[in-house]
């Protein structure tokens, strides 16, 4: 049993490793599905080989295959393969300044991490809810009854949540900031409401999640935070 699971571990890490692959999975951690073609975009890679890329990750479980009508889609999974994805941007780049040189500024303070939000605002806002004590924990979380209040006084149908879930909210690991942001049901419902008031926007083939100035002031009202200037 050991040898299969070393195995497997090593054909996954092989369908990951290669370039074009990688880009592709990286595009689908904005959470949306998209065609062969706009991934061929996204890849940078001709559409005559984008198949056979797409049929290895789908394969080994990375991604699958939606659907509807003559259309065919392509995401990932689910947030584990993101949270991989995510964990492992965080072991390749350097342990320095060079990962703040080479990526845009824009993308290291919000994007989005397959349903949740992730970057600088995303770790400030864990960061906050923890020091107002919405949430408790280590690691994995739940929302206190304080947190419950302040979460509706937001928006947020707290009655429509699994607050018994265990994967309600935990720890995600950052891979710009190396530390932290929100994943689980908890914060997946929080990019929604985001999304909901307007106060991020988002746009297809990109990550990035742009705050509107009504986000920055409900960031600054409601989590304590200044957006960085």
């Amino acid at each position: 049993m050991t040898t299969d699971i070393h195995q497997h571990l090593s054909i996954v890490a092989t369908a990951i490793a290669d370039p074009s692959r990688a880009k592709i999975l990286c595009g689908l951690m904005d959470g949306k599905a998209y065609t062969a073609t706009e991934l061929s975009t996204i890849a940078e890679i001709a559409p005559s080989t984008t198949s056979a890329h797409l049929n290895k990750l789908q394969n080994q479980g990375l991604i699958k295959l939606i659907q509807q009508g003559r259309h065919r889609y392509f995401c990932l999974v689910n947030d584990e393969v993101a949270q991989l994805l995510e964990t492992l941007m965080s072991f390749s780049v350097p342990q320095n300044d060079a990962i703040k040189s080479s990526t845009p500024l824009s993308l290291r303070l919000s994007r989005s991490c397959y349903q949740h939000l992730a970057g600088t605002i995303a770790v400030q806002i864990r960061q906050a809810m923890i020091q107002k004590q919405w949430i408790i924990g280590e690691q994995h979380y739940h929302v206190t009854e304080l947190g419950k209040t302040q979460l509706n006084n937001i928006g947020l149908a707290i009655k429509n949540i699994n607050l018994q879930n265990s994967k309600l909210a935990y720890d995600c690991l950052d891979w710009s900031e190396r530390k932290p942001h929100l994943s689980g049901q908890l914060a997946q419902q929080l990019l929604k409401l985001f999304e909901q008031k307007g106060w991020i926007q988002r746009y297809p083939q990109t990550r990035e999640a742009v705050w509107t100035e009504q986000g920055k002031i409900a960031l600054k009202r409601y989590f304590g935070i200044d957006y960085p200037t």
